[in-house]
């Protein structure tokens, strides 16, 4: 019964016997590991693969050897039992283990209770009470994230528990079970005194949805009492994803207070991204707001809603004063293209103004000017001091296509050692259908070999002819992270460990397991002058440097060491990891791998995790390259690549 719920919960391939000897060669080898120090990541390992063999004997083994682990090793131990479920010892010590167990090694019997499902979670439910107050949010927390049946009474119970704690994990699961009776629970949790419970409440009114639900909300926005919780309830609004939840916020714009107007939008853009239709015309007509804080908020919506007359109100905000309105409006006419030429002027004036960011989105709208003096403020950028303003220009004039760039970019090309020179690179091959790499001379050379009133191909032929030159020409293949290229320039990668990572990858590997030794393989590819960093996250965050490195023997060995010593707990707090990625000095491309949906921290609604990363972002120009494992949402991480710049690789297909 075990093997047929693991199978239906996606933590084990089809069962294969295991050949003859396999684990007394396993087991004789984990007590040789034992006796030499510095074989953590191995003993763990090896655990692992005796517990994946999935036999009586195996488990027998790993039940009697717990006591006479290193304490380090008994929680991957009780993993391990967890990955053997064929056998009748399994589920017995399990249960030992969650109900007489403290701490980590409790937490981890609980957690794989939790991931086999089925009759376990009916075990968990009946023996919840009986936990002490460490172990029963948690156990609560597991069951919710494992989609438990027959929740809704103890929910309900949770959410009048003494323990506040145990009180909002309650409240967060009426939202996402839609408990019956549950809307009324909700409407007096978001006056409860504990501040994580309103907290709760507020995302869970967001989850149940609907008109009332979405007045609780508004009228918890503008509570006096609600003052430091007001990113929590705009959180929450911006689940928004039917016409009528998309309504009550329509009609809260009709507020005197600027301050109230400027969040209630900050929703509706999120909310555009479902419903642009309802959307739009509210957030056109907040464009033109007395309020610089209510017009930015109004200009990211309808970059997002893009309705009828949209150019023409971002053009006329693009003559405020406010200097980040004028911003504002650049950076919306750079995405939206189609710039009137009444502006043209404009433009290029802002192209040399003193502000770098306002510079940036400037040099990005050249992109949609198709003259000479375009072009002329395209090449003259590529002289800028900040990085993101150089490697802009060269994305302009990559959209002119003007042989007269073609030498100014290969002596940039020759300046640069950072993304800007990948930049640089990657738009000559562009332009020519040819491709010399980073050789910048070979790049001068073949062009001083062009006869005279030479010719770009169109962007169509150059990408056909660029096609078959590399089909045909063995290159020296880039140094590359799940079949992207790395640039070379500041890089971080970030890392899904939530439990779900723990789940069976194949037959000798977790879905950790086998990422991380990804993850290492590229590290130790990366040249020695890169520079890169590393940022992990289930629950919560964690970086394993707080700045960037070199790419150094040294530097590398210890990101390795760090990695083998990781492990999976928690849920998938994905916005915060990206945050912080995107918010280290010196970082310029970012790669972002997870296994599931977003489930925790400042942002978990995909549009407001779209908005939010658009916002942070935008004035950066940070690349951001998505890779999409297990049960992650492949449409959101293709947005989320698209917006950044970057590439979306999906390998949920791949073997599990």
């Amino acid at each position: 019964m075990l093997a047929l719920l693991a199978l239906s919960f996606g933590l084990l391939s089809p069962i294969q016997e295991p050949a003859d000897g396999e684990f007394e060669a396993l087991t004789v080898e984990f007590e040789r590991l034992l006796t030499k120090k510095g074989n953590g990541p191995k003993r763990r390992t090896t655990l692992h693969r005796i517990g994946m063999l999935d036999t009586e004997d195996a488990a027998r083994w790993l039940a009697d050897r717990f006591d006479g682990l290193p304490e380090g090793l008994k929680k991957h131990a009780v993993h391990a039992l967890s990955l053997a479920p064929s056998s009748s010892i399994a589920s017995k010590e399990l249960h030992r283990f969650a109900r007489k167990s403290k701490g980590a090694v409790q937490q981890q019997a609980i957690q794989c209770l939790g991931h086999l499902g089925g009759e376990e979670h009916a075990w968990l439910r009946k023996e919840w009470l009986s936990f002490d107050d460490s172990m029963r949010p948690f156990t609560l927390q597991v069951l919710l994230d494992n989609k438990a049946e027959k929740l809704d009474p103890l929910i309900r119970r949770a959410c009048e528990d003494d323990l506040p704690k145990v009180r909002a994990i309650g409240i967060r699961g009426i939202g996402e079970l839609r408990v019956s009776k549950g809307f009324s629970i909700l409407t007096e949790a978001v006056t409860d005194r504990a501040r994580n419970v309103r907290i709760a409440a507020f995302q869970a009114l967001g989850e149940w949805g609907g008109k009332e639900g979405f007045r609780v909300l508004i009228n918890s926005l503008d509570d006096v009492r609600n003052q430091h919780l007001t990113e929590d309830v705009i959180r929450a609004l911006s689940s928004a994803d039917e016409a009528s939840e998309v309504s009550i916020l329509v009609r809260s714009l009709n507020s005197r207070d600027s301050n109230f107007v400027e969040r209630v939008l900050q929703a509706l853009s999120a909310a555009a991204h479902h419903v642009p239709e309802k959307s739009g015309p509210a957030l056109l007509r907040m464009v033109s707001h007395a309020d610089p804080l209510v017009r930015s908020a109004a200009i990211e919506g309808c970059v997002v809603a893009r309705p009828n007359g949209v150019q023409k109100a971002i053009v006329r905000a693009l003559h405020q004063r406010h200097v980040g309105t004028r911003t504002d409006a650049l950076w919306a006419l750079s995405i939206l293209g189609d710039i009137p030429e009444s502006v043209h002027e404009k433009i290029l004036d802002l192209c040399t103004h003193h502000d770098q960011v306002l510079r940036l989105h400037a040099t990005a709208c050249l992109q949609w000017i198709d003259s000479p003096a375009s072009t002329a403020a395209s090449l003259e950028n590529l002289k800028d001091d900040w990085w993101a303003v150089r490697t802009t220009a060269v994305e302009s004039l990559l959209s002119h296509r003007q042989e007269s760039s073609y030498l100014s970019l290969v002596d940039l090309g020759l300046q640069e050692s950072g993304r800007v020179k990948d930049d640089v690179v990657r738009t000559l091959a562009l332009l020519t259908g040819v491709d010399f790499g980073g050789n910048l001379f070979a790049w001068k050379s073949w062009w001083a070999d062009r006869e005279e009133g030479y010719s770009f191909p169109s962007s169509k032929a150059a990408q056909i002819l660029l096609d078959e030159y590399r089909k045909n020409k063995a290159t020296i293949s880039d140094t590359g992270y799940h079949g992207v290229a790395i640039p070379a320039g500041g890089v971080v990668f970030v890392l899904d460990i939530s439990g779900s990572m723990n789940s069976r990858f194949n037959q000798t590997e977790s879905y950790l397991t086998h990422f991380s030794k990804a993850l290492q393989s590229t590290l130790k590819a990366l040249p020695a002058g890169q520079k890169f960093g590393i940022i992990v996250f289930g629950s919560g965050v964690q970086a394993w440097k707080n700045e960037l490195v070199l790419a150094s023997p040294e530097h590398v060995n210890a990101a390795c060491n760090y990695l083998n010593n990781i492990t999976t707990s928690g849920a998938t707090n994905f916005y915060d990891a990206l945050e912080m990625a995107l918010l280290m000095e010196g970082v310029q491309t970012v790669f972002a791998l997870t296994d599931g949906q977003p489930t925790a921290g400042k942002r978990v609604a995909t549009a407001d995790i779209l908005n939010g990363i658009r916002r942070l972002n935008r004035d950066h120009k940070v690349r951001i390259h998505t890779i999409a494992a297990g049960g992650a949402a492949i449409d959101f991480l293709a947005e989320l690549a698209t917006q950044g710049g970057g590439q979306a690789v999906d390998l949920t297909g791949m073997n599990r």
